[in-house]
């Protein structure tokens, strides 16, 4: 059996900012009735159930879905797109591309601590760092996730609502496992 799992990545917010964002984000969800409490225990995430007001997240065509959980995770973190494989789009040239091992070296690097690590288009040569890479299936590199299991993608009117609450820019990963 398999799972998709979307994650909603704040790729700007610092490690000293994660614990109130993820907090206001709590408690935004369980406020709008999106999300309630789950009495599981948990480590270093906050673990929640769907919600009465779920059917928010998604667009009008989803709206019936209700996903298997959903999870706020706090602290360094890296979201990998698992059985999706990795496919970045440069910002400059326009070229799709798998990344080598060099990409997944830096994602050592980064989960380390460097948030400044880079790496280079292969077409190109543009250079940016690893949050910054974009594409159909990009990683997510950050402190504060929101992340639904079974669950289709969110609707833009949600995710312009979590970027103004969180104050970041956010990030879209795909996982399937």
């Amino acid at each position: 059996m398999s799972e998709d799992h979307v994650s909603i990545v704040d790729i700007d917010a610092t490690s000293d900012s994660a614990p109130a964002l993820g907090e206001r984000l709590r408690t935004w969800l369980v406020e709008n009735g999106i999300v309630r409490q789950s009495d599981a225990p948990t480590f270093q995430k906050i673990e929640l159930e769907p919600g009465p007001s779920f059917s928010a997240v998604l667009d009008a065509a989803d709206a019936g879905v209700v996903p298997g959980s959903v999870e706020i995770s706090v602290g360094r973190r890296v979201y990998d797109t698992g059985g999706n494989g990795v496919e970045l789009s440069c910002s400059q040239c326009r070229a799709h591309f798998e990344p080598d091992d060099r990409w997944f070296d830096r994602v050592g690097t980064w989960f380390e601590g460097d948030d400044a690590v880079a790496y280079p288009c292969p077409a190109c040569g543009f250079e940016q760092r690893l949050a910054e890479w974009e594409g159909p299936f990009a990683m997510g590199f950050g402190n504060v996730g929101l992340t639904f299991s079974d669950c289709p993608p969110p609707s833009d009117a949600f995710l312009e609502r979590v970027k103004q609450l969180l104050g970041h820019r956010v990030r879209i990963v795909l996982r399937h496992i």
